[in-house]
């Protein structure tokens, strides 16, 4: 799960060594913290949030077949 986050965040953003991914599972839950450059964050959120919705919707389907729910954060 920690890889497909991490190939699709770094597959967007302009400076790959400034992405900071930070994953814990607790369970059936599993936390995704993502901290960008400033940016590197508007490619990430998207128009309207839409990118950023697109990856939370194909993390989730990944976690739905292992029954897990997952969250995904991008911080400040």
């Amino acid at each position: 799960m920690k890889e497909l986050a991490v190939f699709l965040i770094e597959s967007l953003a302009s400076q790959k060594d400034k992405v900071n991914i930070s994953y814990t599972e607790e369970g059936e839950l599993i936390k995704i913290n993502v901290k960008l450059d400033t940016l590197d964050k508007g490619k990430i959120i998207g128009k309207d949030g839409s990118i950023a919705e697109a990856i939370r919707t194909v993390l989730k389907a990944c976690g739905s077949k292992n029954k897990k729910k997952v969250i995904l954060k991008i911080e400040d």
